[in-house]
C-alpha cells in the first residue's frame, strides 16, 4: 500500500514509507515489480523457473523487454523487431503479439504496440490542448497539441481508490 506524502496515519504498519510507484526500484520479491515475472500470490519460486521451462523464459524474455521499452532504453521500433525475430526463431508466448518486421515507417511500430498494450484506450479518455511553442533549433513560433487528462478527472479518481482522503480534507 502507498502512502502519499500528505498523509500522516501511522496506524497502518503496511504502509510503509511515503513513496510512489516510479520510486521503486525493482528489487520487491514476489513480484510486485513492473518487469518481474513472477505471480503476486506465488509462495513456490519453483512454480516459475525460467531456467527450466521454456514457456516461462519465453514469459521471462518479454517482460525484460517490456520493461527495457518503458523506462525508454529501446524504440518501439526496436522492440517490434526484436518480438519479430524472437519469434521467428521460435520463442513462445506474447512474442508474436508485439512483432512487426523491419522496414515499416517509424509510426507504425508505435501504433502496433499502443494497440497490443491497450494504449489506445488510455489515450481516447484524454484531451488534447493545444499550446504555443518555440522549437529550439529554429526558434520558429508554432503550435503542439498535447495530449492532457483533466485534473478534476485524476482528483476523483484518487478520490474514488483513497476513501479516507475525504477525511485528511475536512480536517483541513
Amino acid at each position: 500500500m502507498i502512502r502519499h506524502p500528505w498523509s500522516d496515519d501511522e496506524s497502518d504498519p503496511g504502509a510503509g514509507p511515503a513513496s510512489y510507484p516510479w520510486e521503486d526500484d525493482g528489487d520487491i520479491p514476489g513480484g510486485d515489480a513492473p518487469h518481474d515475472p513472477l505471480p503476486e500470490d506465488s509462495d513456490n519460486e519453483l512454480e516459475f523457473d525460467p531456467e527450466s521451462n521454456p514457456d516461462h523464459a519465453a514469459e521471462a524474455f518479454i517482460e525484460e523487454l517490456l520493461h527495457i521499452y518503458t523506462m525508454s532504453a529501446i524504440s518501439a521500433q526496436m522492440l517490434c523487431a526484436l518480438c519479430h525475430y524472437a519469434s521467428k526463431g521460435g520463442l513462445r508466448g506474447r512474442a508474436k503479439d508485439y512483432a512487426k518486421p523491419p522496414g515499416a515507417p517509424s509510426g507504425h511500430y508505435q501504433r502496433h504496440l499502443d494497440r497490443q498494450l491497450g494504449f489506445d484506450a488510455v489515450k481516447a479518455k484524454l484531451y488534447e490542448l493545444k499550446v504555443p511553442a518555440i522549437r529550439r533549433a529554429g526558434m520558429s513560433r508554432e503550435v503542439l497539441d498535447i495530449k492532457v487528462r483533466n485534473p478534476h478527472e485524476s482528483l476523483e479518481a484518487e478520490y474514488a481508490s483513497s476513501p479516507t482522503i475525504s477525511v485528511k480534507l475536512q480536517e483541513m
